[in-house]
């Protein structure tokens, strides 16, 4: 493991060198590199943080060809494969793109038809992998030879400066083995499985394993703490057998699951963290003589052969099972990361990171202004009253009228209908009456803007709301660290306590932030309105003094009225559709407010409203 210098928050950790006064993109696309590079020297496990538009991709393949280490480069994201690959070769190296059955199977393409293509993909899904499943089914696709799948696995990984996949490739040996393992992003749905009904999978193993003392699920709940010692002398004498294998699964009827070993041995030590779930990672006493029936699964030795992490959520019945990676092997691992949060890092990969920031926290208000020339507006932030978390998640609290009135203030202002990220549930009720985002010029969600350059050219957009996906999902994240996690208080006062809080951060506050950062780009200036108080804590909103309309009618007015030499309230209402009360009221309140004069010509309409 690499020593780090230790030196204050404004400098960069690795090298020493303090940024300059003026943050530049170009220099933090060098520190990016400069820092990933280190990563990759330092032969151990480093979590790099590069904000997004660092340039932390094509940093780390010219930091590839700087030091000459082979990676694996794992991403969720398969239209990043082409990039990596092109990048790569770009910097004279050798790529060589990781086969998975859903690219180059024909059986898993549908080539052979729905029927077998849902079967495989059915057992796919256990955990049984596409080798198992070509070797143990009789599959259409090696009917006249051996499958493309299985022939794009014939070849040397020493032969390759560059190994390209998915997150899942990270338990293949071959991909692991004396490389610098590259993980872009955090993925929680690569690393968790959730079993929303363990009870047919708990009982489908424990029945069918002699030795173990359980005969279901029923027998194992009522008497796994009591029978632990010798349920735990079975999986040391057994745990290179300890999941079932993959003809087991493909010949059942649904209920073997690849990793059930790894589910009942996490179970088998959840103990109670008192907010309604059980974990593998509370801290409980030293066993008593009597054996391992108060033993934590760190302090035994199978825990040394596989090491579970289990969430158990006991009010719905839910498993979610943390299966950490592998990698003794590896000559490394560096994380990349535009808003990380180590301590989840560290939970889904079962190492303590060396946490590395291209630019310090103190800066980083620097680098969205400077360096990226974004300038964030945050409704609430200059008025007490007005502030609000927001969570969009649900779609049942939204606050369509305030959302209205701003993006239509902020397109008045900046000339230009924003561009809009929030939450799928808000997209789908404000798709239904277009009030809302008939303001917009283009929108998207927040889970489908991560990564993405869609908005790299707005110069004005707007994030509406915050994501939230549910207190469950804090305490299931809470529960793989050994934590119980608890909110209380509302709104901006509500607090998870500090464990609590960094998950809770992590999946709101730095998903706005990441947002925030979609837009401008390509070097011009962007103004975003951000309707939440979920940012972090360094962001520093700038005041934006636009005009604001209360009222669908007094907004549809405005609108026809900026577009017009002039109109009359007659021509108003057939623009609009409004009623001649509605539009005479709207006249009214903006002839009150100095808004419109009235202007008397002559024709058959003698009253003209012209836009002041």
């Amino acid at each position: 493991m690499a020593t780090t210098p230790t030196t204050d928050e404004s400098t960069n950790r690795t090298t020493n060198e303090r940024p300059p006064e003026v943050l530049t993109q170009q220099w933090v696309r060098d520190r990016t590199r400069a820092v990933i590079t280190d990563a990759l020297r330092a032969n151990g496990e480093t979590l790099v943080e590069a904000p997004p538009a660092a340039g932390k991709t094509t940093g780390l393949f010219a930091a590839v060809e700087d030091t000459g280490e082979p990676i694996t480069y794992l991403t969720q994201r398969e239209d990043l494969y082409d990039q990596a690959g092109k990048l790569a070769r770009d910097h004279g190296l050798k790529p060589k793109v990781l086969p998975s059955p859903h690219r180059t199977c024909p059986t898993f393409e549908g080539d052979h038809g729905d029927e077998w293509r849902n079967r495989v993909t059915t057992v796919y899904g256990p955990n049984v992998g596409g080798a198992a499943i070509h070797k143990v089914m009789d599959l259409p696709c090696s009917d006249e030879g051996t499958c493309p799948y299985q022939l794009a696995w014939d070849f040397e990984p020493a032969n390759y400066d560059v190994l390209v996949g998915h997150y899942v490739h990270a338990n293949v040996p071959s991909a692991v083995e004396n490389r610098t393992i590259v993980i872009d992003e955090f993925a929680e749905e690569a690393a968790v499985t959730t079993f929303h009904d363990p009870e047919p999978v708990v009982s489908a193993f424990v029945s069918r394993r002699r030795g173990l003392p359980f005969d279901d699920w029923t027998d194992f709940v009522e008497h796994r703490h009591e029978r632990r010692p010798e349920a735990v002398r079975w999986f040391v004498r057994n745990y290179r057998d300890k999941n079932p294998d993959s003809w087991d699964v493909i010949d059942d009827d649904g209920d073997v699951h690849g990793l059930a070993g790894e589910l009942v041995l996490g179970l088998l030590f959840a103990e109670d963290l008192g907010n309604g779930f059980r974990t593998t990672e509370k801290t409980i006493p030293k066993p008593t003589p009597d054996g391992w029936q108060r033993m934590a699964l760190r302090d035994t030795s199978v825990r040394r052969r596989m090491s579970p992490k289990v969430a158990w959520n006991t009010e719905k019945n839910a498993v979610h099972l943390l299966s950490v990676p592998n990698f003794d092997d590896a000559n490394g691992v560096a994380a990349l990361d535009g808003t990380p949060t180590k301590r989840m890092w560290d939970t889904a990969f079962g190492v303590s990171f060396d946490h590395e920031r291209v630019v310090p926290p103190s800066r980083m208000n620097d680098y969205l202004t400077d360096a990226l020339d974004i300038k964030v507006h945050q409704y609430g932030a200059h008025d007490p009253d007005k502030a609000g978390t927001r969570p969009y998640s649900s779609g049942n609290h939204l606050y369509a009228e305030t959302d209205e009135k701003l993006l239509h203030g902020i397109g008045m202002h900046f000339d230009a209908d924003p561009d809009v990220i929030t939450t799928r549930a808000a997209i789908r009720e404000y798709d239904e009456d277009d009030r809302v985002l008939h303001h917009a010029d283009e929108y998207r969600n927040f889970a489908s803007v991560k990564s993405s350059n869609a908005f790299r050219e707005s110069t004005v957009g707007a994030v509406l709301g915050s994501p939230h996906p549910g207190d469950e999902t804090f305490k299931r994240w809470g529960a793989f660290m050994g934590s119980a996690i608890e909110g209380s208080g509302k709104g901006v006062d509500r607090s998870y306590r500090a464990v609590g809080d960094e998950i809770y951060h992590h999946y709101v506050h730095n998903q706005v932030l990441q947002s925030i950062l979609r837009f401008g780009r390509d070097g011009q200036e962007a103004h975003v309105l951000v309707t939440s108080m979920c940012t972090p804590s360094w962001v520093e909103p700038e005041p934006l003094k636009m005009m604001t309309f209360s009222g669908s009618s007094s907004r549809a007015v405005v609108d026809c009225l900026r577009d017009s030499d002039g109109m009359s309230q007659s021509e108003i209402v057939d623009e609009t559709g409004l009623s001649q009360q509605a539009a005479s009221k709207a006249l009214n309140g903006l002839d009150e407010n100095g808004f419109v004069a009235v202007e008397d010509k002559p024709g058959p309409y003698s009253s003209q409203y012209v836009w002041n």
